[in-house]
């Protein structure tokens, strides 16, 4: 992030560092960079569904999924075990939380080819007018 809070490189940044916030239904999640006036990222929350993400920007110019150091926790049962990612060119990434540990292997990632995504609730917001299309 440079000293106006914008950020350049939106692959290098890490939680902690923005605005956390409660979004809908008591999901916990956290805001990061200056979000560009009147651009489509406002209209979101943290707690939408990737499906509704989905909805109000339409597909992403690149998304994936990862695991967290909390799937090799054998005693976590709940959220935060996998993070689903999709990347707006010029716009910024949102992550998405898995809502329980079994969510992303039953549902999977599918192409924008059927409007359908991976599983979870949005927990992260990164602003970034230089994100490149790709993550």
């Amino acid at each position: 992030m440079n000293a106006a809070g914008e950020v350049v490189d939106s692959s290098q940044v890490s939680e902690g560092h923005g605005k956390t916030v409660v979004g809908r239904d008591g999901w916990k999640g956290e805001i990061l960079g200056v979000p560009s006036p009147g651009g489509r990222f406002n209209r979101l929350q943290i707690g939408m569904t990737v499906a509704e993400v989905a909805r109000i920007l339409a597909a992403p110019s690149d998304q994936g999924s990862y695991i967290t150091g909390q799937a090799f926790n054998p005693f976590s049962f709940g959220a935060g075990k996998s993070r689903y990612e999709m990347v707006y060119k010029n716009e910024g990434r949102l992550i998405f939380d898995s809502p329980s540990s079994f969510d992303f292997g039953s549902s999977g990632t599918v192409g924008a080819a059927n409007g359908a995504y991976g599983a979870g609730y949005l927990v992260w917001i990164i602003n970034s007018a230089n994100q490149p299309a790709h993550r």
